[in-house]
């Protein structure tokens, strides 16, 4: 160890540089892992129910696993979430599920729909019900007239070529959707205009729940006494 010759060769090693800095390796699988790690943390919160805004703590991450090649380089805040959402995740969830629906395993379907405000704009989701429910659309409408509904509903069917496995209809029992006490003679409705467009008789399936709440509400109004000042 005291040798002339170990104290030139332990010279040499010092101040000469190690093989692996000239030989790099030809696949970096960082990127990829990244990438992956990125999604999976999109996927948590979508599948609690998280805002996006959470994302934006994601920073911690980097200082927490700042031993990992992985970890220390994590950036997925709310704007790169929205994108791995709209770009990554929702085209895969809906591959399978329209592949499922044009399955022979799925012969029919029924198909349901409601308005919900958020802010100015009303959005309105398609649920496809077979033995599951799935969401098949979201959009924006302009408005609520029967004849916007019905041309979403059948342009959303069209697109991913199921209509003539749709089988039923389900909605809240507002006149748009059904009619009200017009809906055996027909009108401009959307169950009417649904069967008129896709050519086919279809199972109109109202709220049972709202029109239990009328039946007791026009009960309630026949008693004798009255229940809101008991």
């Amino acid at each position: 160890m005291e040798s002339e010759k170990h104290k030139k060769m332990s010279k040499a090693v010092s101040s000469n540089s190690k093989m692996n800095t000239f030989f790099k390796p030809t696949l970096n699988i960082i990127p990829e892992r990244k990438a992956a790690a990125e999604a999976t943390l999109t996927y948590h919160t979508l599948r609690h129910h998280q805002s996006y805004k959470s994302m934006d703590c994601t920073g911690l991450l980097r200082k927490l696993f700042s031993d990992s090649e992985v970890g220390k380089t994590i950036t997925c805040a709310r704007s790169k979430t929205e994108v791995f959402v709209n770009n990554v995740i929702s085209p895969h969830v809906m591959e399978g599920l329209v592949e499922t629906l044009k399955s022979d395993s799925v012969l029919y379907f029924g198909l349901s729909t409601d308005a919900s405000n958020h802010g100015a704009q009303k959005m309105f989701p398609i649920v496809i019900q077979y033995f599951d429910y799935r969401i098949l659309e979201l959009d924006v409408l302009p408005n609520e007239t029967a004849e916007t509904i019905t041309q979403y509903i059948v342009n959303t069917l069209k697109k991913h070529g199921i209509e003539q496995k749709l089988v039923s209809f389900t909605a809240d029992n507002a006149n748009v959707n059904f009619g009200g006490i017009n809906r055996p003679t027909g009108g401009q409705n959307v169950f009417v205009l649904l069967k008129q467009e896709l050519q086919k008789q279809i199972v109109g399936v109202g709220c049972p729940a709202h029109i239990l709440h009328n039946c007791i509400r026009h009960g309630a109004d026949k008693l004798e006494i009255d229940i809101s000042s008991r």
